[in-house]
């Protein structure tokens, strides 16, 4: 890896330098640690040749070379004691470069006076020969490691040391020691080449750690900011506690004062400004309310909120909401329908129904006609979906993303109820406390329909799970009449085969026709009905068809959609009828239950019991 490699196009030159400084300091520091092995073999390799070549070499020449050996020795540790005390070797790495390159120069010195004279003194005698050539050899090997942390100071250092060798071997020895020659050129060269891989290994692992630092310190600084704005946070959330707490006591208090004079003006007031007064109440009204809610939003957003999460009874949580809202709904013109499901939830009371009574609020509030439905549906026998379903204006796909924002109101309601914009955005953030699933879907002038799904209590699941196996097991005779509306030819001949056998009466059907109509109205009873959704191009649906069996025989058929059609087509299908129809019509368009198709036997069979039930308890009403 060249240094060149490790410019970014995003530094400067300046930046550069720092990080290529920092580097070549790593790669000094590297060599530093192997330092002292070379220098122990060279010193030992130093004394071995002046004992060797004590008596062929003159004792002064011999004297004089290992003082320059010793030189080096201590200017090697000179330099290493020196290096690591420099605070600002990072600002002088050149001084400190154009040192070890001297180090290197005169250690490569060295042993090339030792190569070129001693060699010549022993031309005659190979055991001495043999000993100066290793000793030179392994000194040499000894110091590559150390030089080949950076790569130029190998090149001389081993050219130094072993170059003289070889020419005094090629020249003065002849052809019998040029082999000797050739094999120390290819070491030098496998030294070379090993240096350099080794010199990359060294720069990548310098570079890769000074990555690391960066990325720790990095990681350091990142902890300690999220630490301060954690601080920061904890610190505004109880500042935020501690206002709204305020607030919650001083706002309300004035508006409880106001509230009672208003009282005061219509009971003692003079009748011409008894309208004044009324919109002055009403306007203190929707102030309290936007305080209430602003400050129910408040909590639920810095968790002031507590949560108290334990087993209920989902009917009975329903049944009060359909008590208290039936009333409001019925004074506005509306129908209120309950289809309730005896389940036991795992969440909390308050804050649930506090999210259900918002949402249906919001639907009494933006439905002009029809009807308000609160439903809740089994979802595999773990989950619940808890349905609020309206006839009202809807709302623009390109809207419902922005319907929880706070504060934000669509365009379709703006013009129907008086609002703030914060009720769904209350609903929100209780669901995400709770960790409850909060979906809707809607259709701009058919209606809309909020589920929020919750799980299942543990021992609850055992019991439906129970009470599944059982009603498989018990199939009912029934002594009725159900008409059959399938335009499938074999599962509709299927179908009556299987209703036959229960020993129930079957008028069926491939579509809607008035002879079907004058059947159904020509027969005693009629339990039940039982229709496809989808009916063929260009025929009445299921659901249509119902409606006209149930005009026909002035009564609510209690009905059943065996369908592959998802239930939420169906539902918009159904507010889209019920808003054109009248006040009689509407009391007898009932949502039929929903079977999502292929249906086993048992589950017909245990849905059909509901329905024939629930027709017992019907009222017919005269017919037009």
């Amino acid at each position: 890896m060249t240094n060149g490699a490790y410019y970014s196009e995003n530094m400067t030159i300046a930046q550069w330098q720092r990080r290529h400084s920092r580097v070549l300091v790593r790669q000094i520091l590297s060599s530093l640690k192997l330092q002292p092995v070379a220098l122990a073999v060279e010193l030992a390799g130093a004394c071995v040749t002046v004992m060797f070549l004590w008596s062929v070499v003159n004792p002064i020449w011999l004297i004089f070379w290992l003082l320059l050996v010793a030189v080096h020795f201590y200017g090697s540790l000179d330099f290493n004691r020196r290096f690591w005390a420099d605070r600002y070797r990072h600002a002088r790495i050149h001084f400190w470069m154009r040192a070890w390159m001297v180090l290197a120069v005169v250690g490569g010195l060295i042993w090339a006076l030792a190569g070129i004279t001693f060699a010549y003194n022993v031309s005659n005698d190979s055991a001495f020969q043999v000993i100066l050539f290793s000793v030179i050899l392994t000194v040499t090997f000894a110091s590559w490691p150390v030089y080949a942390c950076w790569l130029p100071s190998l090149v001389v250092f081993a050219l130094l040391s072993i170059t003289p060798l070889i020419l005094r071997l090629a020249l003065i020895f002849g052809w019998s020691r040029l082999m000797i020659a050739l094999l120390l050129v290819t070491v030098v060269l496998f030294m070379f080449y090993s240096g350099r891989r080794f010199n990359e290994i060294v720069q990548m692992s310098v570079r890769n750690d000074q990555e690391n630092e960066m990325l720790v310190k990095r990681l350091t600084l990142e902890k300690n900011l999220a630490e301060k704005l954690r601080r920061e946070t904890q610190e505004q959330s109880r500042l935020r506690s501690r206002f709204f707490t305020a607030a919650n006591h001083d706002i309300r208090q004035p508006l409880q004062a106001i509230g009672i004079y208003i009282q005061l003006l219509k009971k003692n007031g003079d009748p011409k400004t008894q309208a004044i007064v009324e919109q002055l109440s009403k306007t203190t009204q929707g102030l309290q309310t936007l305080v209430a809610q602003i400050l129910e939003v408040s909590k639920l957003e810095t968790g002031h909120t507590s949560t108290n999460v334990e087993p209920i009874k989902l009917s009975t949580l329903l049944d009060e909401l359909a008590l208290e809202f039936e009333p409001l709904a019925k004074a506005k013109g509306l129908q209120f329908r309950l289809k309730n499901l005896d389940v036991n939830v795992n969440t909390d009371p308050q804050l649930l129904t506090r999210a259900i009574r918002n949402l249906i609020t919001n639907a009494l509030a933006y439905t002009q006609k029809g009807e308000v439905m609160l439903a809740a549906r089994l979802l595999g026998g773990k989950r619940v979906s808890i349905c609020v379903v309206d006839s009202g204006a809807g709302i623009d796909e390109a809207e419902q993303k922005r319907i929880f924002d706070y504060f934000y109101r669509s365009e379709t309601t703006r013009s129907h109820a008086e609002g703030y914009g914060l009720g769904l955005s209350i609903v929100k953030a209780i669901c995400e406390q709770l960790e409850l699933r909060l979906s809707m879907s809607s259709r701009l002038g058919r209606g809309s329909i909020f589920r929020i799904e919750l799980p299942i209590h543990e021992a609850e699941q055992a019991r439906i799970f129970t009470q599944t196996k059982q009603k498989k097991q018990a199939i009912e005779k029934f002594n009725a009449t159900v008409v059959l509306i399938e335009d499938n030819t074999p599962v509709r001949e299927s179908l009556k085969a299987l209703l036959q056998s229960w020993g129930i009466e079957v008028i069926d059907s491939p579509v809607y026709t008035d002879e079907l109509a004058r059947e159904v109205a020509q027969a005693p009873d009629i339990e039940a009905v039982i229709s496809d959704f989808n009916l063929g191009e260009g025929e009445a649906t299921g659901l249509e068809s119902i409606l006209k069996l149930s005009l026909e025989r002035g009564v609510r058929l209690p009905a059943v959609l065996l369908t592959a059609v998802s239930s939420d087509v169906i539902d918009t299908h159904y507010l889209r009828t019920l808003r054109v129809l009248g006040e009689r019509e509407a009391a007898l368009f009932a949502m039929p239950k929903i079977m999502q198709k292929p249906v086993t036997g048992e589950a017909l069979n245990s849905v059909l019991r509901e329905l024939i039930e629930e027709s017992k308890s019907q009222i017919p009403t005269s017919k037009p």
